[in-house]
């Protein structure tokens, strides 16, 4: 019995010892799965930089763009072919061969699409560009409405302390708590639109969403120079937006000259040549119009948000001094606590408006000297 005994406690301390055994081995094994957060740091270069690399609108553009040199080759290849085995030129579109034409035109469109590229590549530098200063902007208008909600909760503490003394009545400090949560909820939606134009520039330069992003720096110094449209219409001939609206319409002159030399003007053929380029010739000048009065449009817009943030520089020294006595007037009792708290909510709305202002204002130089110049803006 005894050894039986010894025996079921040998077991027993046998099992116990494989179990945690077992259990060790499972543990150790099976590490917890601990993902840590990539912290991705980028000042406005920076990000400017990735997109280039990493935008897939950019990949398009270049992938358009080996095709179309792939199609250059192809054509020449087609056009030396011909040549070396020429045979009668019994179709236009064989006549067009035996010119070079389809090398022209392939030639052509690949030189276009470089211009498209570059133009490209500008669109998305400014948008990079302005959505980091719309993030600026935001956390800004963030900061502004910490300091709002500060000053409401300060003064509701004042009025509650005066509440209980009797000097001020229950429903002039319900219009101080409402002021208070009113302030609350501008900083939670400040917050959020903090959030929602990071995410924006995350989505503008394709960081993946795996990652965080954090920007370095702050809104610079607004200092912008930019020509009138009597200068920039002009300038504006050189850059890829005016030449890829040129290169449809050489296109179509080329191919209208062609027909000009392979049909009599009496054949229906020639007339449908004829009208296709009429048609060429009114979409080019409408564009070029268009394009025109873009210029002259956005310059007035310039003007127009200048004016704009000059008056509200004032208005706003203003209204900081309407508010600081307001207030005075409204311990004093000659004022009404809606007077102060409309005159406080005033001034902070101003405030934002101004700041967005100076936003538009950049953003809307950034396109406006994208359409004349290569240059970057100066700050």
């Amino acid at each position: 019995i005894i050894m039986k005994k010894s025996l079921i406690a040998a077991i027993v301390v046998l099992f116990s010892f494989s179990a945690g055994v077992l259990s060790y081995a499972q543990d150790s094994s099976t590490p917890e799965n601990v993902s840590e957060t990539v912290v991705v740091s980028m000042d406005e270069n920076k990000a400017v930089a990735y997109a280039l690399e990493n935008s897939n609108a950019i990949k398009s553009v270049i992938a358009d763009c080996n095709a179309k040199k792939y199609q250059v080759s192809d054509a020449k290849k087609s056009y030396d072919n011909f040549h070396k085995n020429p045979y009668e030129a019994s179709s236009f579109e064989v006549s067009l061969l035996r010119r070079g034409y389809y090398v022209d035109m392939a030639q052509l469109q690949y030189d276009s699409s470089l211009r498209t590229l570059e133009i490209e590549k500008t669109n998305l530098k400014n948008q990079v560009k302005s959505d980091i200063y719309t993030y600026f902007n935001n956390k800004n208008k963030q900061a502004l409405a910490e300091k709002n909600l500060e000053n409401a909760e300060e003064k509701l503490t004042f009025a509650k302390a005066r509440l209980d003394n009797g000097t001020i009545s229950r429903l002039d400090y319900t219009l101080f708590e409402l002021s208070a949560l009113n302030a609350r909820n501008s900083l939670s939606q400040a917050e959020r639109n903090t959030a929602l134009s990071l995410d924006t520039i995350k989505t503008t330069i394709n960081l993946p969403k795996e990652k965080e992003l954090k920007i370095i720096g702050t809104m610079p110094e607004i200092d912008i120079t930019y020509a009138p449209p009597e200068e920039a219409i002009p300038a504006s001939r050189t850059q890829n937006t005016y030449l890829v609206l040129s290169d449809s319409h050489n296109a179509a002159k080329k191919r209208f000259a062609a027909a000009e030399g392979y049909y009599f003007p009496h054949e229906f053929a020639y007339q449908i040549e004829k009208y296709t380029f009429e048609k060429a010739q009114c979409d080019f000048e409408t564009n070029v119009n268009s394009l025109d009065s873009g210029i002259k449009s956005t310059y007035n817009k310039l003007l127009d948000i200048k004016n704009s943030i000059d008056y509200t520089e004032q208005y706003l020294d203003y209204l900081k001094k309407s508010t600081d006595v307001a207030y005075t007037k409204y311990e004093m009792g000659m004022i009404t606590v809606n007077n102060y708290v409309d005159t406080e909510q005033e001034y902070f709305k101003a405030q934002n408006d101004y700041m967005d202002l100076l936003l538009n204002y950049r953003t809307a130089a950034l396109q406006y000297r994208a359409i004349y110049t290569n240059d970057n803006i100066t700050d």
